[in-house]
């Protein structure tokens, strides 16, 4: 009978085994649209904010410039209108460097380094009801289960493999006078140009909520025989719980 009994537990751990293992994973595009469908019905504004940091190497010498900014968006069903705002700062030899866009009330606002302009922002009922997918910009991620949700990930080891996956997002938006430019520009940037690393990721929580990213990036070029090195790091922290920054323009002229 003991042996009847281990023999059943061996077979019913083995089932469990075999019909977990044939659980569909789910796609990141699959996630992605979850994301953009749970977005959609959130009533709450959209916080991205920006951490990181641009390095330049060249000729033994480093400049690093910290990048911090914020980017929000309020729902289109709250205001009736886009709005927008995004403000990103760096410093430079110890010199300030701040630049600000919003749209607000139809109108949009930059103000870059205190030179400032404000134009009309008109805006098309498609752009007012349709959300635009990117769905299929996560096409070439992976999926990691993790206890939190999900992370996302992609790795490029060159820019044709970049360039495919940014093709894949324009194309979704129909912009065909985008594409051609990003094709033009990168024809032959692996002549001038080597990507030595990219990698981007994302964390989705189980609610389908994207809460975290990191980019990081990194190039060299030979410029006049000068070798020169770039690279980018930047972490992004996505809330929905802070609310509409709404910017001072009770002082604003041109």
């Amino acid at each position: 009978m003991e042996d009847e009994e281990k023999i059943g537990f061996g077979f019913t751990a083995l089932v469990c085994l075999l019909l977990s293992g044939c659980a569909k994973q789910e796609s990141a595009q699959e996630i992605m649209a979850r994301v953009e469908a749970q977005s959609a019905q959130n009533e709450a504004v959209q916080t991205l904010e920006l951490d990181g940091k641009m390095s330049m190497e060249a000729q033994g010498m480093t400049l690093d410039f910290p990048l911090s900014g914020v980017i929000q968006t309020q729902p289109l069903s709250t205001v009736g209108e886009p709005a927008i705002y995004f403000e990103m700062g760096t410093t430079f030899l110890g010199q300030a460097m701040t630049f600000s866009f919003f749209v607000q009330d139809q109108t949009f606002y930059s103000d870059i380094m205190g030179e400032r302009s404000i134009e009309p922002f008109v805006s098309s009922d498609s752009e007012n009801n349709e959300t635009q997918s990117i769905a299929s910009m996560f096409q070439k991620f992976s999926v990691e289960k993790t206890s939190e949700g999900y992370r996302l990930s992609y790795q490029a080891d060159n820019f044709a493999e970049l360039q495919g996956m940014l093709e894949s997002l324009i194309e979704e938006t129909g912009n065909e006078e985008t594409l051609n430019n990003l094709r033009d520009q990168w024809k032959d940037i692996d002549d001038s140009v080597a990507l030595e690393a990219c990698t981007l990721n994302y964390d989705i929580s189980k609610e389908y909520q994207m809460t975290r990213g990191e980019l990081n990036l990194a190039i060299s070029t030979l410029e006049e025989e000068i070798p020169t090195r770039i690279s980018f790091t930047l972490t992004l922290m996505i809330s929905t719980d802070k609310p509409m920054t709404q910017p001072d323009l009770s002082g604003w002229h041109l």
